[in-house]
């Protein structure tokens, strides 16, 4: 698989990498399942204003149905704190909506390839 990122339309600027499948899936599903959606205003060349960013520690960040923060943001990435957070404490944010249902809750992080395992989801599942 030849994929080629191109980073000013006009001078037709492009960076190619010559990839197998297995390769092309395997950054493709990182992408997926750590980039952010980024909503911009519409710009000249740009087909639509929507696309996808990939910050480098948000990506790090994991779930939880409990987070203790969640991001902001569009063109850059804010994490804000929602709870106090101790020193040493890990950091969790929310991939879907932590208030819906256990069920539905559990189908949609099927899509990012785990199961949650925290106190919420316990206390649902014992």
């Amino acid at each position: 698989w030849n994929v080629c990122s191109s980073h000013d339309k006009k001078k037709k600027d492009e960076t190619c990498w010559n990839l197998t499948f297995e390769e092309f899936l395997k950054y493709y599903l990182i992408a997926q399942n750590n980039s952010f959606r980024v909503i911009s205003e519409i710009r000249e060349g740009w087909e639509d204003g929507d696309g996808a960013a990939l910050y480098e520690r948000a990506t790090l960040i994991n779930h939880s149905c409990e987070p203790n923060a969640s991001v902001e943001g569009e063109l850059s990435m804010r994490v804000v704190a929602e709870k106090d957070i101790q020193q040493g404490e890990q950091i969790f944010v929310s991939y879907i909506d932590e208030e819906a249902s256990f069920e539905e809750r559990s189908k949609k992080l099927g899509l990012y390839g785990f199961a949650c395992h925290c106190p919420k989801c316990k206390f649902r599942t014992s």
